[in-house]
C-alpha cells in the first residue's frame, strides 16, 4: 500500500486531496455552506466515489481536502 512507501503512514492517516471549490460537492457531503481550505474539518464522502480514492479515505468514509479556487494560485508547500 502506498502509506507504507510514503513516510511511512498508518492506515488512518490518508493523503488529502486538492479539490476545486466548485467541484466540492461533487466529492463530499458538506452540511453547512460555510468554507474549509485548509483542512481542518472532514467531511463525509459521497458514496459513488468512494472507491475511485481510496488513498484519500477515513476509515469511517469521511475525507479531508484541500477546497482550492480555480482564480487562487495554490502556495508551495514545505515537507516535514
Amino acid at each position: 500500500m502506498i502509506n507504507d512507501m510514503v513516510k511511512c503512514r498508518d492506515f488512518w492517516m490518508p493523503f488529502a486531496p486538492s479539490v476545486l471549490a466548485e467541484r466540492a460537492g461533487d466529492y463530499y457531503i458538506k452540511p453547512k455552506p460555510m468554507a474549509a481550505p485548509y483542512m481542518v474539518m472532514a467531511f463525509d464522502s459521497r458514496p459513488e466515489t468512494r472507491q475511485k480514492f481510496p488513498a484519500a479515505q477515513h476509515p469511517y468514509d469521511t475525507r479531508r481536502a484541500r477546497r482550492r479556487s480555480r482564480h487562487r494560485p495554490i502556495p508551495p508547500t514545505t515537507a516535514c
